[in-house]
């Protein structure tokens, strides 16, 4: 396991300042801009090893700290230099957390994509170390971050997207309504059971020697039969929530049905006490 790149570090530290005092940033404006601070650094950080990839240049930046240790960890051909999926989450990250310090909803709209792609590059990752993707150590290993590295991503990321549930898209998984209590189970299962199943598949081809078309049928069948046991799980749910609404519904008409009838009979006592008493 290569060791940490120092200012990869830093920047994850300072990602980790700005995003504890944007949680207490409501109620203090020094403390946003502080947050933005950091956040913007974590901007310029991870920008600058954009450049310095696509252009060449500004290499001697992130050689700074522990310049000779990292050139020693280069003769012995180990590259722990930030890599590009690195660099452009941490782009987004600092994005996401810079937009998420102010109190406008609008803006803070706006800070919910970036996190998402920031979760989603850092999914692919984890899925890529996971089923021991050999490009990701050979061809695409200047491109891919490192397992240790997607885990953080996704748990920053999604750390965000929970903080800005309030509003953007995020308003619909976290609602109290049915669809949102929808929304949060089915979420989890569209990524946990694909993931698991696929597994199973490459596990498979590791064990014993099977045709693609046979592992890919496999694949598909097994998740196919997941979601229809989900779907199954969901409409038992929904028809016990709508049998009960309607019950509900049914036992409401039954007393308005009854109050009129009161209401029905106590005017015609009344109309009749009336005769009697001009009579």
């Amino acid at each position: 396991v290569l060791a940490l790149n120092p200012i990869s570090a830093i920047s994850w530290i300072f990602i980790g300042i700005s995003f504890s005092f944007y949680l207490s940033s409501r109620t203090t404006k020094k403390l946003q801009i502080v947050s933005r601070i950091f956040s913007a650094t974590a901007v310029l950080i991870g920008l600058l090893r954009l450049l310095e990839i696509k252009l060449g240049f500004l290499n001697e930046v992130f050689q700074i700290l522990f310049a000779d240790k990292l050139k020693t960890l280069l003769s012995n051909n180990e590259d722990n230099q930030i890599s590009i999926a690195t660099a452009f989450s941490l782009l987004l990250i600092g994005m996401a957390l810079f937009l998420s310090s102010y109190n406008d909803r609008r803006i803070k709209y706006l800070a919910n994509y970036p996190a998402l792609l920031v979760f989603i590059s850092g999914l692919f990752s984890i899925i890529g170390h996971a089923y021991y993707v050999s490009e990701f150590y050979g061809l695409l290993e200047r491109y891919s971050m490192s397992g240790y590295t997607a885990v953080c991503f996704c748990l920053i990321s999604l750390a965000v997207l929970f903080a800005n549930s309030d509003v953007g898209f995020m308003r619909t998984f976290s609602s109290s309504f049915l669809g949102g209590k929808m929304s949060r189970l089915l979420i989890p299962s569209a990524i946990l059971i694909p993931l698991f199943f696929g597994f199973i598949r490459v596990l498979m081809s590791w064990k014993f020697p099977i045709h693609t078309e046979l592992g890919a049928s496999v694949f598909v069948v097994s998740i196919i039969i997941a979601f229809c046991l989900l779907i199954w799980y969901l409409s038992t749910i929904l028809n016990r929530s709508d049998i009960a609404c309607t019950n509900a519904e049914a036992e409401l008409l039954k007393l308005n049905s009854e109050l009129e009838q009161k209401i029905i009979d106590r005017t015609e006592e009344i109309n009749k006490r009336e005769k009697r008493f001009r009579a």
